[in-house]
């Protein structure tokens, strides 16, 4: 069962849909660590720029950038400056 995410600063989250698959904002501004407890995310960076880290590696993210993290990723971190529409299952 998925939990909303509580963000500290540097970053929040307002949900915008609440259908079967809520959808969510999530506006970046610095750094933050997320544990991870739905069976995936599916992220759209709709504006910005920044990182995520999982499992030790690093991958750019920027505006029109779309990813997934997949079932099994259990923690990530995000840093930077970028705004993000966000799904999960």
């Amino acid at each position: 069962m998925y939990h909303e995410p509580i963000f500290l600063k540097p970053a929040f989250q307002e949900k915008i849909w609440s259908g079967n698959k809520p959808v969510y904002h999530w506006q970046l501004n610095g750094n933050v660590n997320m544990q991870m407890d739905a069976d995936f995310l599916q992220v759209s960076v709709i504006n910005g720029s920044g990182e995520i880290r999982v499992d030790g590696k690093s991958f750019p993210i920027e505006k029109g950038v779309h990813f997934i993290l997949p079932y099994g990723v259990s923690a990530f971190e995000l840093s930077g400056d970028a705004g993000m529409i966000v799904s999960h299952g």
